[in-house]
């Protein structure tokens, strides 16, 4: 019998820029879904800490809607 598997983590954050606000799904530390300004994160399976860093150089505002702090 095979172990179960741990739960996914998963979070919502949103971007806000200005001239947009995006949202963003993680799971496991990847980005799996985008809204389409920000597609590329999910394209190339950013994980969180990319996001912030990429945020913070952008001056953007990055908020975690749904799920743990980072």
């Amino acid at each position: 019998m095979s172990k179960p598997k741990p739960e996914a983590c998963h979070k919502l954050i949103r971007i806000s820029a200005p001239h947009f606000v995006a949202g963003a799904v993680l799971v496991d530390d990847a980005c799996v879904e985008a809204a389409p300004i920000i597609r590329y994160m999910m394209v190339n399976k950013w994980g969180y800490w990319r996001i912030v860093g990429y945020c913070k150089e952008k001056s953007w505002e990055l908020e975690t809607v749904l799920g743990g702090n980072g």
